[in-house]
């Protein structure tokens, strides 16, 4: 995993109030929608967006949640 590639992904999930897909982030960030998935799917790109989580939807995309404030 490159550094500036998980920074670019993450700036697009959180420049996006709903869901994009990766096809639409794959050619945002001129990278495979296998290699956007793969990115997603380890473990090490969810402790960047910690304590947010990312949400997944069929035929919608992901999306960045953020934690609720207590």
């Amino acid at each position: 995993m490159t550094y500036d590639l998980i920074i670019q992904i993450i700036k697009i999930l959180l420049s996006n109030k709903t869901y994009i897909s990766v096809s639409n982030i794959a050619d945002k960030t001129n990278v495979s929608t296998k290699t956007i998935y793969n990115y997603l799917e380890k473990h090490s790109f969810l402790e960047y967006i910690y304590p947010c989580t990312l949400e997944k939807r069929q035929k919608q995309g992901v999306r960045i949640l953020e934690m609720n404030k207590h």
